[in-house]
C-alpha cells in the first residue's frame, strides 16, 4: 500500500512540474452559440524542452463591465501530453448558459494545483439573435432583398416579420426603415442597376441599409464592415466573409446585428474607453 502511495504520489509531482512550460495559446475572441455541449478549439504550447504530460481542468467564467464570476466550479477534462515544443490543437465540450444577448466568458484551462495555463475568450450568442432585427425594424416589416434564399428562412425561424423586395413592387413598395440586401453567390444573381436603386432609395426615404456584397467583388482595402452616408441615409456594407455560413455561424449573425444597429444610428460609434494599466 505505501508502495501504491509512493508511486501515485510521484506521478502527482512529475504533473505539477511539468505543466509549468505547458501554455494556453490565445487569440481572438471566438463566437459561439448558448446551450449544451459547444465545442471550444483549444490550442496548447509546450515552451520546454522536455515531454509534458498533465491533467487538465477547466472553468468557465462570466465577464461583466466590472468583474468576473465563475460559473460553477473547475472540472476535470482530460490528461494532456504534449512534446517538447510541439503545438496541439484540442477541442473541449462545454455547457454554456441560456441567455438574452451576446456576453463575455473566459474559459480558463488549469493544472491540477489550479494554476492557469492561459484562457480563451468567448463571445456567447443566443440561439435566437436574429430575433432582435424585429426591434430593430421598429414597428415595420424589415426588407429583404435574398436571391440565394440563405437568408430568409432564417428569419422565418426566429419570427421576424419581413417584406420580400424581390416581389410586388420591389424597393417602390417598401415601407420600412430597414433593409439587408444579400447575400448573393455570384455577380450574375445581382439585380439590375441595384447601385443606382439603393442609392435612389436612399436619397427618398431616410432608412438603413446593408449591403452583402458577393465574393467576387474585389475591394482593396475592404475591412469587413464600412459605412456610406447617401443623403440622409446610411449604408453599412458587407464584405462577403464577415456573414459566411450565417446559417450555422454565430459570428455572422452577430455581424449582421451589429452592421444593422451601426447602419441604424451611426453617430452612435464612439472611440471605446480604455485606461492605462500595469
Amino acid at each position: 500500500m505505501k508502495r501504491l502511495l509512493c508511486v501515485m504520489l510521484l506521478v502527482l509531482q512529475m504533473d505539477f512540474a511539468s505543466a509549468e512550460g505547458l501554455q494556453v495559446i490565445a487569440g481572438e475572441p471566438q463566437f459561439v452559440f448558448e446551450g449544451s455541449k459547444q465545442s471550444v478549439p483549444v490550442t496548447f504550447r509546450n515552451n520546454g524542452d522536455k515531454e509534458i504530460t498533465a491533467e487538465i481542468r477547466i472553468l468557465l467564467v462570466q465577464e461583466s463591465s466590472a468583474t468576473t464570476m465563475a460559473i460553477g466550479e473547475s472540472r476535470p477534462w482530460k490528461t494532456l501530453r504534449v512534446l517538447a515544443g510541439q503545438t496541439v490543437l484540442e477541442t473541449v465540450s462545454v455547457d454554456l448558459p441560456a441567455i438574452r444577448a451576446t456576453t463575455s466568458f473566459q474559459l480558463r484551462c488549469l493544472d491540477v494545483k489550479s494554476n492557469e495555463l492561459g484562457k480563451i475568450s468567448l463571445r456567447v450568442v443566443p440561439r435566437d439573435l436574429l430575433k432582435q432585427l424585429s426591434k430593430l425594424g421598429g414597428d415595420k416589416a424589415i426588407g429583404v432583398l435574398d436571391p440565394a434564399d440563405e437568408l430568409k428562412p432564417l428569419l422565418k425561424a426566429a419570427g421576424v416579420e419581413f417584406y420580400d423586395l424581390e416581389t410586388g413592387s420591389g424597393f417602390d413598395g417598401f415601407e420600412g426603415k430597414l433593409a439587408i440586401v444579400g447575400p448573393f453567390v455570384e455577380n450574375k444573381s445581382l439585380p439590375e442597376n441595384l447601385r443606382t436603386r439603393l442609392v435612389a432609395r436612399a436619397k427618398r426615404t431616410p432608412s438603413a441599409i446593408i449591403l452583402i456584397l458577393p465574393p467576387s467583388v474585389q475591394m482593396d482595402p475592404f475591412p469587413p464592415i464600412y459605412l456610406v452616408r447617401e443623403s440622409s441615409s446610411t449604408i453599412a456594407v458587407l464584405q462577403p466573409k464577415a456573414v459566411s455560413s450565417i446559417t450555422n455561424s454565430p459570428q455572422a449573425q452577430f455581424h449582421l446585428i451589429r452592421a444593422a444597429q451601426m447602419a441604424l444610428d451611426p453617430d452612435s460609434l464612439r472611440l471605446p474607453r480604455f485606461e492605462p494599466h500595469e
